[in-house]
């Protein structure tokens, strides 16, 4: 039922019901768009008749206030439902940005899919229901407060204790903060690397994907929204700022980190797979270099050396679609395998069909770069830039129902060869 709530809550909009008021106002004659004898006739009579310039001046006024009120009322409707969702039995604890009284604080959009590697040895609770912070465990109803309404000097000590932590071990007790990454290609060498040096066996190390649209806004949060929303405050400390502007300004190692709170109950929106499960299902066949030896120890600087490699334009095999399609049915079986397909062969700069862009709309790369154009770095890396902009240009992502994905029928496996033939150039 939480979960059900928590969807449509999604998609509550108190600008509908606003809008709805302004309509039912008489806008002529005094709405300039509405040319007009009648519209003329009230310009004139502003110039020449002081009571009627008068009390069209406080009736606008009344306007002005009535729509501030609004305002208020909206701010009013999100905390309602943030509140309620807070308080339910195993309730979410949403990022708001208004309890923060930062004014450069607005939570970005955030990509369709996020993922996180985990094992036994992991920080905080993963597995097939929850993931819940180091916090939630040991202080629940603490676990509550969104980072954002506590005071400032507590809220920077969090992230940058979360976001520093060692990888290994029980972590900060008042820790309440879990990373995501909107990156797969992240994910699945930080699995690589985490079965390298726990040495243990790859069915040990998983994956929790999530699909974000099933959850209410506020679920996750950017880290880099976070960083600059306190970044006047962490220059006051010597080894904070100099963390802060490496994690601002090295976009070469911008992996895409999200951020959750508390205890997010993902059963029933989420697929959950193991690197040897990945491995099984073809993942070395898309992708060999995932099993080379000396790289798996490495972990970040592989990432950005595999990003290097794979950042010149190149085509795109059947056998890399049926791979990919095979990884993406096997082993994230509540997604549509085309999405998940897509993801995964766009960790390379792939060519894409001429037809895939359409005329109304921006081409989605840079024809030299083969890098993003427009505003998709908060979403992360080059590589999930280029997923979310093909669902933003094309028509691949053209079938999603704007009023709700329920409402759409599902892409079924067979569908998926040729969707993707449709976005890329394959020889």
């Amino acid at each position: 039922m939480l979960q059900r709530v928590s969807s449509k809550i999604r998609h509550l909009n108190f600008d509908n019901y606003a809008d709805s008021l302004d309509e039912t106002c008489l806008e002529s004659p005094y709405d300039p768009d509405f040319e007009s004898e009648e519209y003329y006739e009230h310009e004139n009579c502003l110039e020449v008749d002081e009571d009627y310039a008068n009390t069209f001046r406080y009736n606008r006024r009344l306007k002005a206030e009535r729509k501030e009120q609004e305002h208020k009322k909206k701010e009013n409707w999100i905390g309602f439902w943030v509140k309620a969702l807070q308080r339910c039995h195993n309730g979410p604890t949403l990022f708001y940005p208004p309890a923060s009284h930062l004014s450069q604080c607005h939570l970005t959009d955030v990509p369709r899919y996020l993922f996180r590697t985990f094992d036994q040895a992991s920080y905080g609770r993963s597995n097939e229901d929850v993931v819940a912070s180091v916090e939630r465990i040991s202080d629940e109803s603490n676990s509550r407060v969104d980072i954002l309404s506590k005071p400032t000097e507590v809220s920077i000590r969090m992230l940058h204790g979360h976001l520093t932590k060692l990888c290994f071990g029980g972590g900060d007790e008042s820790d309440n903060l879990m990373s995501w990454s909107s990156s797969l290609l992240f994910v699945i060498q930080y699995a690589v690397w985490r079965c390298y040096h726990r040495r243990c066996g790859e069915d040990e190390v998983k994956i929790c994907a999530v699909d974000t649209r099933k959850f209410p806004r506020g679920q996750f949060a950017r880290d880099i929204t976070l960083l600059r929303a306190y970044r006047q405050t962490a220059k006051h400390d010597e080894g904070m700022n100099e963390f802060f502007d490496f994690r601002l300004n090295r976009e070469d190692y911008d992996n895409g980190e999200f951020l959750s709170q508390g205890q997010v109950h993902h059963k029933g929106r989420s697929s959950m797979v193991s690197l040897d499960q990945l491995i099984k299902a073809g993942l070395h066949d898309l992708y060999p270099e995932f099993k080379e030896e000396s790289e798996k120890s490495s972990w970040t600087n592989r990432v950005r050396s595999l990003r290097s490699r794979w950042s010149a334009e190149q085509s795109t095999t059947k056998l890399d679609i049926q791979a990919a399609l095979s990884v993406a049915r096997v082993c994230f079986k509540t997604f549509e395998p085309p999405d998940i397909a897509m993801l995964l062969l766009l960790f390379k700069n792939r060519k894409l069909r001429p037809t895939t862009t359409t005329t109304t709309r921006p081409p989605p790369f840079h024809s030299v770069t083969g890098k993003c154009q427009g505003v998709f770095k908060d979403y992360g890396p080059e590589e999930v830039q280029r997923y979310m902009k093909i669902l933003e240009t094309t028509a691949f992502g053209d079938r999603d129902n704007k009023a709700g994905d329920s409402f759409r029928k599902p892409l079924s496996f067979a569908q998926g060869p040729q969707l993707l033939k449709d976005v890329f150039d394959c020889s």
